[in-house]
């Protein structure tokens, strides 16, 4: 334990990010409340953030039938579907009343049925699930260990005392 080559394996595969994934989030859907409240249609497009050119788009239809919670129709095609209508599938939607007033909405996942605010299609999947769901990590957890290695090599050519207190310092986050 500690010895040579103990550290995290430069070859290992690193988990896909919700970076890299598409995502829907319900929240910047219910900012126009009336989508939710009654029947509608709309298309979603996902741009390049440095060419401005659509990378994805997504037709949204909402069904809301009284009494019941509202469901989501999406229409999408992804990179591993040759079918020219793509991916059809339903998400239904739950909301909650916060303590201060108003509605909450949140997608029930298809696949764990948990509530979650957002669904993610990663690269080279076909369906909207949740983080857990595809085992998306984000990039800052990825990135936030990087340098543990070098700092704690510096900390142990200092000697004993400094290493003891770079590693207080780094176990209280600071």
């Amino acid at each position: 334990m500690g010895g040579p080559g103990s550290g995290w394996p430069i070859w290992k595969v690193r988990r896909a990010t919700t970076e890299s994934s598409l995502a829907l989030d319900v929240r910047r859907l219910s900012r126009d409340h009336a989508r939710f409240a009654q029947a509608s249609q709309s298309v979603l497009t996902w741009r390049d953030p440095d060419t401005q050119e659509p990378v994805a788009s997504i037709a949204v239809r909402v069904t809301n039938t009284l009494g019941c919670a509202p469901k989501m129709a999406l229409r999408y095609a992804t990179d591993r579907v040759e079918d020219a209508n793509g991916v059809a599938s339903i998400v239904e939607l739950d909301k909650t009343l916060p303590h201060f007033g108003g509605v909450r909405y949140w997608f029930i996942c298809p696949s764990c049925k948990r509530r979650v605010a957002k669904l993610y299609v990663p690269f080279r999947h076909d369906r909207f699930l949740c983080r857990r769901c595809h085992d998306l990590t984000y990039q800052s957890s990825q990135d936030s260990h990087r340098f543990d290695k070098l700092f704690f090599g510096i900390a142990g050519d200092q000697g004993n005392d400094v290493r003891r207190a770079v590693i207080r310092r780094f176990r209280r986050g600071q």
